[in-house]
């Protein structure tokens, strides 16, 4: 069921958000293209006597393809909007499938046919490796699309280090399976907490009202009366979440900080398995 499943996802028109987010990528990569543009401009034209050419020969040299991806992943609105559009897509087209197979009774034949336990896996299963691939998919054309403007190199700098072309590879794969992961996880609790909350509306709304809203607005109320509260719940922001394994190579990082990032991740893993066994044992019993 889960090939079906999955099959059925690729071939609708959901996949048009790879389209979607890379329109969103491209707005930055302009944007660092522009800028380019203009620092090769002043390389060129300048007769000022304080510009340093060798020093903006330098940068222009490692101003490519891999910067332009990386500086929409850490240092751009950009990327935390790609995770906003992530949730609202998830929410609105994934996590609301329970609701909308047991109000069309599609469940009812399902469930005659397998048990629920069965079907939900499958379902969840399903969307879990549909977003994990859109998400690779996507990454691919940005990197493509990156190269083609900003040109090919065989290491890039972040933060205080030169790293590699393997390592920065390795980056934009952890990248793409953090990103993945926090969709797969917001849809998945979206998508069990339908045995609890029947309006398929709210369900939809949830994603992006607890993964991206909540903590943007508990760390601004509340986290200006605790500065404690604030230092944690800042780990929960979509911005965070896209901006994390960049600070690693900041020279202020501290190795205390690799777990405060893994935190949030581990408590929604959590509660999405906490919900599951809930959803399970109520529509196991109760479906029909």
């Amino acid at each position: 069921m889960i090939r079906e499943e999955f099959n059925r996802l690729m071939k609708s028109k959901l996949s048009i958000i790879i389209l979607i987010l890379l329109l969103v990528s491209s707005v930055s990569f302009f944007m660092s293209y522009s800028e380019k543009q203009m620092f090769v401009e002043q390389l060129n034209n300048s007769l000022s006597a304080d510009l340093n050419k060798t020093a903006l020969t330098k940068f222009l040299t490692d101003y490519t393809g891999l910067k332009f991806l990386f500086d929409f992943w850490f240092n751009s609105d950009f990327s935390q909007l790609s995770m906003f559009i992530l949730y609202v897509w998830a929410g609105i087209f994934l996590s609301p499938i329970l609701i909308i197979q047991r109000e069309n009774g599609f469940g009812n034949l399902t469930i005659i046919r397998k048990n629920y336990k069965y079907v939900a896996l499958s379902i969840f299963g399903a969307q879990s490796l549909y977003i994990f691939v859109i998400l690779s998919i996507t990454t691919a054309l940005q990197v493509l699309f990156s190269f083609i403007l900003g040109g090919f190199s065989k290491s890039v700098v972040i933060g205080e280090y030169r790293l590699n072309f393997i390592f920065a590879l390795l980056i934009i794969l952890i990248q793409t399976i953090t990103m993945a992961l926090y969709t797969v996880i917001a849809n998945g609790i979206a998508l069990f907490l339908s045995t609890i909350i029947k309006n398929k509306y709210i369900i939809q709304a949830l994603p992006l009202l607890v993964f991206a809203l909540l903590p943007v607005l508990l760390s601004s109320t509340i986290g200006n009366l605790s500065t404690l509260f604030a230092s944690f719940i800042i780990y929960f922001e979509p911005n965070n979440v896209v901006n994390a394994i960049s600070n690693i190579f900041q020279s202020s990082f501290d190795i205390t900080e690799i777990f405060y990032n893994i935190i949030p991740a581990i408590i929604y893993i959590i509660i999405l398995i906490f919900l599951f066994i809930i959803d399970i044992k109520r529509n196991s019993r109760n479906y029909l």
